[in-house]
């Protein structure tokens, strides 16, 4: 009989002593951000065809990764302070123009959340125009990525563009 007991007395402490489960973050709600990440990758075409000069940038390479943070924190309704929230990270890249579009979670209010944007860093040879007024390579670029801010929230198109 004491066994039975102890069995019931260890299956009661089991079950009340266990550590309350944070649910996850509900995210209910997107949002988008999109806009155009360029850089000067051809010089030559910075010459119109009047001689004058004009700053043209061109999309950068398509290889170039685009990381969204955002904190799952914001998402929660009910944030609990104890809890340790991860954080929530979208990669995407340009299209050929430097264009991008991603869809991000939001909470259901109306609240806005902030967020960073992470271009990482690449590497190009910009198109120079040579003594003979033709197409060439210059010496190797390499560009740091910055980290960007910005501002979602539920239903929100956010417009993030950045230049080199």
């Amino acid at each position: 009989m004491s066994a039975i007991a102890f069995g019931i007395f260890a299956l009661i402490l089991s079950t009340g002593c266990k550590k309350k489960e944070t649910a996850p973050a509900s995210t209910t709600g997107t949002a988008t951000v999109e806009g155009y990440i360029k850089a000067n990758l051809n010089t030559r075409n910075d010459t119109l065809p009047n001689g004058s000069y004009s700053l043209i940038r061109e999309g950068i390479p398509t290889s170039v990764v685009l990381t969204f943070t955002i904190d799952s924190y914001d998402l929660d309704k009910n944030p609990d302070p104890m809890y340790s929230y991860d954080e929530i990270k979208v990669t995407t890249t340009v299209d050929g123009s430097g264009h991008y579009s991603v869809s991000l979670p939001t909470p259901a209010s109306a609240n806005t959340i902030n967020g960073t944007l992470k271009i990482s860093d690449f590497d190009y040879k910009p198109i120079i125009t040579s003594s003979q007024n033709t197409d060439s390579l210059a010496a190797r670029v390499v560009i740091p990525g910055p980290s960007i801010g910005f501002s979602i929230y539920n239903g929100g198109k956010t417009i993030v563009d950045h230049n080199f």
